[in-house]
């Protein structure tokens, strides 16, 4: 086993990272004492790369660093009076918040290798904390309603929805129907403005959602009516008719997203229709 000059742990507590964005955040401290070591140098090394992003420790011995685009990276601690630490490569996917304890020690100490328990989604992090706040604005399905409502399709959920009016149509004469989600008022002809872990997908005749998503992919579900109630993240001001966004869940222990797998079924979908 190789020897290092610190340990590796994973605290409970998550700190949010920026939207679109993966983040690396933690403390550093002596291994012996467990007192914070300031005026670290913190290094994340992107593997096959050259972007390299650095941080130096404050008093409490707390770094943050964000990173670009996800991918493998290696992490390097440095200190004039502690070993040099050198880490496991670390994988984080898109929109990855992991938070780290890092003890440095004066002798060479084993390390186990990586491994990181603890993660969070940001997008389905501000999903959470905006169902949460209640703005009275959103409409929301959770996980636990989508649970209870076993079978349906994706657009089935929406059926209860005030405001929301879900169709069934033919794309062509002779087609099975399919779903499509309608803002009610006026003629009734308003076509809602569809969003899938936050990326526009069409939606109409000829392009069903049930034929991208899959209740069991979906973490849940929120929808606005009212335009001036849309918030900022979900592009206020950019629909007319409404929104209704979908988010999918993380799958776990690997690396392909349900988001990779909508946009890949839905080109898949558009592909069949135009060879017909």
């Amino acid at each position: 086993m190789k020897s290092f000059s610190a340990r590796f742990l994973v605290l409970g507590a998550l700190v949010p990272g920026m939207a679109g964005a993966q983040t690396i955040s933690g403390r550093v401290l002596e291994d012996s004492t467990r007192l914070p070591v300031s005026m670290a140098t913190v290094s994340v090394l992107r593997v096959g790369g050259s972007d390299t992003r650095v941080a130096q420790t404050d008093s409490a011995g707390a770094f943050r660093l964000t990173l670009g685009e996800p991918g493998r990276f290696l992490l390097r601690v440095t200190h004039p009076f502690h070993l040099t630490l050198e880490s496991d490569t670390l994988a984080l996917q898109e929109d990855e918040v992991v938070t780290l304890e890092l003890r440095l020690g004066r002798h060479a100490i084993p390390l186990e290798p990586l491994v990181v328990s603890a993660r969070t989604d940001q997008r389905l992090l501000d999903f959470h904390q905006r169902m949460r706040k209640g703005t009275g604005f959103g409409k929301f399905v959770t996980r636990a309603d989508i649970e209870r409502r076993t079978g349906q399709r994706p657009t089935e959920l929406l059926y209860s929805m005030g405001g929301v009016e879900v169709r069934a149509v033919a794309p062509c004469r002779g087609c099975a129907t399919e779903n499509v989600v309608y803002m009610r008022g006026g003629a009734g002809q308003c076509l809602a403005r569809i969003l899938v872990d936050g990326m526009d997908v069409k939606q109409g005749p000829g392009f069903s959602l049930d034929a991208i998503l899959m209740t069991d992919m979906l973490e849940g579900i929120e929808v606005y009516v009212d335009v001036a109630g849309i918030p900022a993240a979900l592009g206020m001001g950019s629909s007319q008719c409404g929104v209704v966004a979908f988010w999918t869940r993380t799958p776990e222990g690997g690396s392909l997203t349900w988001k990779r797998l909508g946009v890949a079924t839905a080109l898949v979908v558009i592909l069949v229709l135009l060879l017909h």
